[in-house]
């Protein structure tokens, strides 16, 4: 393998690896001067059939969601931790419903991340509290299990060849038990390194991953509210960097659920594509 990264470096070309050749997948701890942007878009699909005196009836509810931030690393953190300061800065960021475009209250706002110990917090730039769901989301980004769009999530702690498949039944279950809760037994979940090649110096790699599972109730609701046969399925694939040098990557992952329940079933498809960049410093 070692042959074809120093081919590759020198030629400035893009080559494949060796197939079979081991690799280490490394997450981009991030440098003090960092500004990464992250383009986020969701379309879904909700359809709800209602049993009304006998009657299935059916309705079918559409949505899209855009997002771009802007996060600056203004202090890097000196152990494998993450940064102790950084500041996220909301671009854009809208949702389309029923034909109506909303833009958010945060758009335009910048939010300041600060790392004490283990824990980070967040307090809007300008003074005040951040908004309950823009909080509850950076908490699991930051503060949890990385997000299941997350292209580092699927790292293997050890070092693993092209074509590798390992086991992602705990990551998968810790970003989505909540609210949801599965029957942990049967729920399955594979990723697999599909492939690797050097780009401009840099290692690139190809993860694809598969999980499903029943889905047992949800949190804040009686026990029986849902049914057997419930469901969730989770489909994603990234390319990125793989190397440790860099956090570009894009990914795209959709989401299934099947979702029974007295007298009405749900079936939701929502797909979601991700783009991560390191911009160049100022």
């Amino acid at each position: 393998m070692w042959r074809t990264i120093c081919v590759c470096i020198l030629a400035g070309a893009t080559c494949q690896a060796d197939p079979g050749d081991k690799v280490t997948l490394k997450k981009y701890a991030g440098k003090t001067g960092d500004r990464i942007r992250v383009t986020q878009s969701t379309e879904s699909v909700d359809t709800s059939n209602l049993d009304v005196f006998g009657e299935i009836k059916s309705q079918v509810g559409k949505s899209s969601e855009v997002e771009v931030t802007l996060t600056e690393i203004l202090v890097e953190g000196k152990d494998s931790d993450g940064p102790l300061e950084m500041k996220r800065t909301y671009e854009k960021t809208n949702r389309t419903e029923f034909g109506k475009t909303k833009t958010a209250p945060i758009e335009g706002k910048s939010v300041l991340i600060t790392r004490k110990g283990n824990t980070y917090n967040f307090a809007l730039e300008d003074g005040g509290p951040v908004d309950r769901g823009i909080a509850a989301r950076l908490d699991g980004e930051f503060n949890r299990t990385p997000g299941i769009d997350d292209f580092s999530m699927y790292f293997q702690e050890t070092s693993v060849a092209t074509g590798t498949s390992w086991n992602i039944k705990s990551p998968f279950l810790s970003a989505f038990e909540k609210p949801f809760l599965f029957d942990r037994d049967k729920t399955t979940g594979q990723a697999k390194l599909v492939s690797t090649a050097m780009k401009e110096g840099k290692l690139h790699g190809v993860i694809e991953s598969r999980a499903v599972s029943p889905l047992v109730s949800l949190q804040g609701f009686p026990a029986d509210t849902i049914k057997p046969g419930s469901s969730m399925t989770w489909l994603w694939k990234g390319e990125g960097v793989v190397d440790g040098t860099s956090p570009n990557c894009e990914t795209v992952h959709t989401l299934l659920a099947r979702t029974i329940m007295q007298g009405a079933e749900s079936l939701l498809e929502s797909t979601t594509t991700r783009k991560v960049e390191l911009l160049p410093r100022k």
